[in-house]
């Protein structure tokens, strides 16, 4: 994505899901990168129900790879 776009690496334990953890997270980690990046990118499993929490956000797909574990992952990006 560029030199001054940081990947995005964040989770919340399983006993947390659906509690806005993850949507309070991604809402500071943006609030406080505003300004200092030209965008953010992160990659997300197919099928993982947070591409949803991501596209509310503005993150919009980039492209597909194969991650670690051979299943497919979206890599998204949210240009800032």
């Amino acid at each position: 994505a560029g030199p001054n776009v940081p990947e995005l690496a964040i989770a919340v334990r399983p006993q947390w899901i659906a509690r806005g953890i993850g949507s309070r997270m991604l809402a500071g980690l943006i609030e406080r990168s505003d300004g200092q990046y030209d965008g953010i990118v992160l990659t997300v499993r197919v099928g993982n129900p947070a591409i949803g929490l991501y596209q509310r956000f503005g993150f919009h797909e980039i492209d597909r790879i194969v991650n670690r574990v051979g299943t497919e992952s979206v890599k998204m990006l949210l240009e800032m």
